[in-house]
């Protein structure tokens, strides 16, 4: 028996081997194992982000390494970072339980990495302007 494989735009699944969705036209076709896999890589991944920007944000001390306005705004963008890796690990996990990717979860992860991307912009901005 051929394996089912799932839309990742949809929920349109199907065990015939096609390239596309034919439902949603977009969405490309994958199995539970890839998706599980995919989960594993995103839960590695995400995990190593968060715990690395929770060492530069939250030191073992407790206190930031300088008081200055600079490292006020980026540890803003640090906890942003972490905010990214906490809901890409929250995608990786339901992948892995599941076999599917959550629609939901990916475009909270876009729309956080957006938000993300355009406060590094502002305060790129911010600081090479005079």
């Amino acid at each position: 028996m051929k394996e089912i494989k799932y839309c990742s735009k949809g929920d349109y699944s199907t065990n015939v081997p096609l390239a596309k969705c034919p439902q949603c036209g977009t969405g490309r076709l994958r199995s539970a194992k890839q998706v599980r896999r995919f989960g594993w890589f995103f839960v590695a991944l995400s995990g190593f982000l968060v715990a690395l920007m929770g060492l530069i944000t939250f030191p073992a001390d407790g206190y930031p390494s300088t008081g200055t306005v600079y490292f006020g705004a980026m540890s803003g963008v640090f906890v942003l970072a972490i905010t990214f890796g906490l809901v890409a690990f929250a995608l990786g996990i339901w992948s892995i339980r599941k076999g599917k990717i959550s629609g939901k979860l990916l475009r909270r992860i876009v729309f956080v990495l957006v938000v993300l991307l355009a406060v590094m912009l502002f305060l790129r901005w911010r600081m090479v302007a005079p």
